[in-house]
């Protein structure tokens, strides 16, 4: 039989099933926290929001009878760099003062990574402008896709953010341990709890990283020649099986960095009732 012509418009194809509700889905998550980390920012810039909680606040023990001990660290504020920052520029108006926020100056380096991920890559591409739109899928016939040229060459950078990524999450599990050993004694809450997942979710998507993969052992032409190469290649090895699962890290990994600084914003807002979230050990 003669194949049928090709149905004409932007997203046509010949697909006769749901294919887009991926993709709408990648770009309704990903404009999602888009937003929430914005809305965060501009929070802790015009608002004054803490990314940092300590139960041991005159605030809180005023409000619960006694310091509660919990000791909170946001995801978006760790760790503080602010102190990098020269003291000319801190004091330019507006700018200087969006420069003190730790988020403003941390927040870059793992949202270059994330946009640079290869994962992200074929996320946002599908869902932001359809290019290519999903395997198999014909979408925008005739129009030659351009991958990672002219504007997109800087995706290459993506090693160089991974490096980041590896000293951040380091910061970050120090953080999670630090909520229960906090400064007031040891302390077991919801929230180290959740900090502990996110941690673990995070290492998962760094360690998977493609990048990493190759930087360990992807780049060998001989896994067998000396014990330094079969050494890499058993690493390689255990970092191909993150791998594997490399999108299930991500995006679980983006909803807990956003759970676990929206849940200590929460506590931060509502000191009194962390006594029932949370126990003295």
């Amino acid at each position: 039989m003669p194949e049928t012509a090709h149905p004409t418009g932007t997203f046509a194809t010949h697909r006769e099933d749901r294919w887009w509700h991926y993709p709408a889905s990648i770009l309704f998550i990903l404009s999602g926290f888009v937003f929430y980390a914005t809305f965060r920012i501009l929070e802790a810039q015009f608002l004054g929001a803490q990314f940092i909680i300590d139960g041991g606040s005159s605030a809180v023990v005023a409000a619960t009878g006694s310091a509660a001990g919990y000791h909170y660290l946001s995801p978006f504020g760790t760790p503080d760099l602010t102190f990098l920052v020269p003291p000319f520029l801190l004091s330019i108006p507006f700018f200087g003062q969006f420069l003190a926020n730790p988020a403003a100056v941390i927040l870059p380096f793992p949202a270059g990574f994330r946009f640079t991920c290869y994962y992200y890559r074929k996320a946002y591409y599908r869902a932001f402008v359809a290019r290519p739109a999903a395997c198999g899928t014909e979408a925008w016939k005739g129009r030659e896709y351009q991958g990672e040229k002219r504007l997109m060459i800087f995706q290459n950078i993506h090693r160089y953010f991974l490096y980041a990524a590896l000293v951040i999450t380091v910061f970050l599990a120090y953080d999670a341990a630090r909520s229960i050993y906090t400064p007031h004694g040891w302390y077991l809450g919801i929230g180290s709890v959740i900090m502990v997942v996110n941690v673990a979710l995070l290492t998962g998507y760094t360690l998977g990283c493609h990048s990493l993969r190759h930087l360990t052992g992807g780049r060998l032409d001989c896994y067998s020649c000396d014990a330094v190469s079969m050494s890499q290649h058993g690493i390689w090895s255990g970092l191909s099986k993150l791998n594997t699962k490399h999108g299930f890290w991500a995006m679980a990994s983006l909803f807990s960095v956003a759970l676990t600084d929206l849940y200590i914003r929460w506590v931060g807002a509502h000191p009194g009732i962390t006594h029932v979230l949370g126990v003295p050990v």
